[in-house]
């Protein structure tokens, strides 16, 4: 019998999925699709594309992106724009229906940038 070589005894000895300790990550989920927001994040957000506003020398953002993206989402929905873009039905992603009209009608009203590229980059 010829010995094996160095490489052949390393990939024999290593632990097969089976043996390995796994472990059990606990996860603490909340759907926040049927959440609501306070009334200062709202009014920051009426509608004017204003909610961004720069404060301070340093600039910055007095709402925060995905902050404007969930209340879009919820007022899209009650101005019955669900056609254009929509949660999915589990809450925990959204969908872009018909990105045309999105640029045209749903981004001017929450949202400085114009183009569907910038908002995907966010």
């Amino acid at each position: 019998v010829q010995p094996r070589s160095k490489k052949t005894r390393m990939a024999k000895s290593a632990p097969s999925p089976t043996n390995v300790n796994r472990h059990k990550v606990l996860h603490n989920y909340h759907d926040h699709a049927q959440a609501t927001f306070p009334p200062e994040i709202d009014a920051d957000l009426g509608g004017d594309g204003d909610g961004d506003k720069r404060k301070g020398p340093r600039g910055g953002v007095t709402v925060p992106f995905p902050t404007k993206l969930h209340v879009m989402l919820s007022k899209v929905e009650a101005d019955g724009l669900s056609q254009i873009v929509s949660w999915q039905p589990h809450g925990r992603c959204f969908l872009v229906h018909k990105p045309k009209e999105f640029v045209t009608e749903v981004m001017p009203l929450y949202f400085r940038q114009s183009k569907l590229t910038s908002f995907q980059r966010q």
